[in-house]
């Protein structure tokens, strides 16, 4: 027989913009707690201080949670009494308090306009299922106006980012959810795992040959994979390796920016610019956000293509 000690830890949730800064702020409140194994644990989220919630907090709580049940023992509060109406509405909205009751049979779908509810994906999610999710929830709208084959390409670079995780970061679930601004007119989305990050992976691909920095800026270059298996549901089959490139290529001439957390190391790709910074600490799997400027009187094609006829 094994006893463990209870212990009740309590997390003030802090307002909290979909920015850098924040991430790692909420990181650090979330994944570096102290933890064992060997005891019990009562986590309780309170919103007392909280005013504002986007992508970044509901997606590592939702992340947060899930890794806690695989890996520790206990269970985990949400105390809703503690929001303010705003707050506990984006936090329905987003859908997270809804995709933690359905684990239990129950929760609601909502269809706010400014919101790509959050949704955790399994290692046993299929292709099909993601896809789906990205075009009914994330494109379905028309805030960008791709044609048939840059859409195609879009939708398998970020599949790519959930197949990574499953099949090299050793994750087994993937988080995933974002915004629509309407008055910036911009839509973001962010997708995240807590396994094995890219400059992990890439290091023990490539034997350690790397600086972090370099490990991921290796991964960004066209091609550059430490997998092979090629997207199968989505247009034609895309290798591998292209879809953090293409995601580059989307945010220059699109104006966005992507980021991307993972290890100790954060990139930004913003202004046709790449930034590379040391993380102030180290963060679990790979994050990624892509941010998009939406205007319906521009529409994306490829050179070789007819101008899609969608305004």
């Amino acid at each position: 027989m094994v006893v463990g000690v209870i212990k009740k830890i309590i997390i003030s949730i802090p307002s909290a913009r979909d920015n850098s800064s924040s991430f790692y702020v909420l990181w650090n409140k979330l994944f570096l707690l102290e933890l064992s194994q060997d005891d019990i644990y009562v986590i309780q989220f309170e919103f007392g201080s909280c005013n504002f919630i986007g992508a970044n907090t509901t997606a590592l709580i939702g992340s947060f949670i899930s890794y806690f049940v695989e890996n520790f023992k206990g269970f985990v509060r949400i105390e809703t009494n503690t929001m303010n109406r705003q707050v506990h509405m984006k936090l329905r909205n987003m859908e997270l308090l809804s995709a933690l009751d359905r684990k239990d049979g129950f929760g609601f779908h909502s269809k706010n306009q400014e919101v790509i509810p959050y949704r955790e994906f399994t290692s046993g999610s299929q292709e099909k299922e993601v896809i789906d999710y990205l075009e009914s929830d994330w494109l379905s709208k028309k805030r960008l106006i791709f044609s048939k084959e840059v859409k195609s390409s879009v939708l398998s670079s970020i599949w790519e980012i959930f197949a990574n995780a499953f099949e090299h970061s050793n994750s087994k679930s993937v988080h995933c959810c974002g915004t629509y601004d309407d008055k910036e007119k911009k839509l973001s989305l962010l997708v995240g795992d807590t396994g094995v990050g890219i400059v992990s992976s890439v290091s023990n691909f490539r034997s350690g040959q790397f600086t972090s920095m370099d490990a991921l800026a290796w991964a960004l270059v066209r091609g550059n994979s430490t997998y092979t298996s090629n997207i199968k549901l989505v247009g034609a089959a895309q290798p591998r390796g292209l879809g953090l490139h293409l995601l580059t290529q989307l945010v220059d001439v699109n104006g966005g920016s992507l980021e991307i957390y993972t290890d100790n190391v954060f990139y930004k790709r913003e202004y046709k610019q790449d930034t590379y910074l040391d993380a102030p600490f180290e963060v679990f799997g790979s994050w990624v956000r892509l941010t998009l400027n939406c205007n319906k009187n521009t529409a994306y094609y490829f050179k070789d293509e007819e101008v899609p006829i969608y305004f």
